[in-house]
């Protein structure tokens, strides 16, 4: 009979076979560029990345049960979905979209616990170039309805997904290009992936994510010199409570003294809508759903229908078709609409634990993984007050959520101090 220690050793050895690491590269490869594909170009990608996932999750079973044992937190979300079924406004479809939500994370989670960091972000970049590429073939424009400025957005669908994309793109490149383990020919193709990201940025002409982009590189760069300096833990502790409080007393004073009217005027003056594109005004017809649905919502995805009069306003307001895609750009307000407080508490305990991780992280000292990582974490909170991400299925945003949380609470195979699988007994 085999012991749990003897299986254990036996996975050791079969994670550094040469079969292994290759099957992890190819399976990595084809699981993240159709996940990148999926908002790109549909159902194909789609169905390639549940195939592929599916059958990775199932390779890998003991490993898939232990991944959903040590981050339950992040099913969280996808089981209150799938729940919100029983009070939803369109039951089959909060029904589709939670088991698919669900399936996403799995898939996600059991990737990233059983393969390496480093062949995640490797097969990541390279999936990234490729996309890049393809996306920029295409010369088809937008024209932003409140400024009358022309985007061109090729196939990345719209301005706010090309300025996303050209942000994880450059976090990526910088985390490959800085990581010691990442061999030298992906090293420059990390690169390559930054600087492709810079033209993306230039095409999506966002004031917004590009300065938000800049001042988030700025904080990661000095937290991890910070973090690395010879300090103590206690002194650090100390240092990071003082800055803390002076970071939330700075919050305090903008928040007590800012003035409307000024912030109207500036964004009029530099040619920008103050109404930052019409989301004020979508997020207070949200905040009526609130009002009218505060405990459960209306149901996972459930909101935008033509029988819902918040909806047809919103669509005829921005000068939408009627049953278009859309969403109230703002992840909390947009969540809170279709899964009530609920659904709202569970997004709140990822970021949360992000966030008290992140704390940890800066006061042990980080890596040059542990900052890229944080750098995304700030990155998608500064946008999640003015965007709709990370808690959908088949988004590389989710992919993101998840990649945080694992890495920042060191759930994988490889983080934990005792190597955890699902040991499934009286096996021989």
């Amino acid at each position: 009979m085999d012991t749990s220690q003897d299986m254990l050793n036996l996975d050791q050895k079969y994670k550094h076979h040469p079969m292994a690491v290759r099957y992890d590269y190819f399976i990595s490869t084809v699981i993240m560029l159709s996940l990148l594909l999926c908002g790109l170009y549909g159902y194909i990608a789609v169905l390639i990345f549940l195939m592929a996932g599916l059958f990775h999750s199932v390779f890998r079973l003991r490993y898939t049960l232990a991944a959903i044992q040590q981050c339950y937190p992040l099913f969280l979300f996808s089981l209150i979905a799938i729940l919100s079924t029983l009070w939803s406004d369109f039951p089959m479809m909060s029904l589709k979209r939670g088991i698919q939500m669900f399936l996403t994370t799995l898939i996600c989670v059991s990737l990233l616990y059983s393969v390496k960091k480093e062949v995640i972000v490797s097969t990541l970049t390279i999936s990234l170039i490729l996309v890049i590429l393809w996306a920029l073939s295409s010369d088809k424009t937008v024209v932003i309805s409140y400024t009358g400025e022309v985007i061109r957005i090729g196939h990345f669908g719209s301005k706010n997904s090309m300025s996303a994309f050209a942000a994880f793109s450059a976090i990526v490149g910088i985390s490959t290009w800085l990581m010691d383990s990442i061999p030298k020919p992906i090293k420059m193709l990390g690169a390559i992936c930054a600087a492709l990201s810079i033209l993306v940025f230039y095409f999506a002409k966002s004031l917004g994510t590009n300065l938000t982009f800049f001042i988030m590189l700025a904080i990661s760069i000095t937290l991890y010199i910070y973090s690395n300096r010879n300090f103590s833990i206690i002194n650090r502790s100390t240092l990071n409570s003082l800055l803390i409080g002076y970071f939330l007393l700075f919050t305090v004073t903008i928040y007590s003294t800012f003035d409307f009217n000024y912030y109207e005027n500036l964004m009029v003056s530099i040619g920008k809508d103050p109404t930052i594109t019409g989301r004020t005004i979508i997020w207070q017809i949200g905040f009526y759903s609130i009002e009218d649905n505060p405990i459960f919502g209306v149901g996972y995805d459930a909101y935008w229908n033509e029988y819902n009069s918040g909806a047809l306003e919103i669509w005829e307001r921005m000068h939408k078709e009627v049953g278009d895609p859309f969403g109230f750009h703002n992840t909390y307000i947009n969540y809170y609409v279709e899964l009530g407080i609920l659904g709202l508490l569970s997004i709140l305990m990822v970021l949360l634990s992000c966030i008290k991780h992140s704390y940890q992280r800066v006061t042990h000292g980080m890596d040059p993984f542990d900052i890229a990582v944080f750098m995304l974490l700030l990155f998608y909170l500064s946008k999640s007050f003015f965007e709709t991400s990370g808690f959908a299925p088949f988004s590389i945003n989710h992919f993101s959520i998840c990649l945080i949380w694992v890495t920042l609470n060191r759930k994988t195979f490889f983080d934990c101090g005792k190597k955890t699988i699902i040991v499934f007994e009286g096996k021989e």
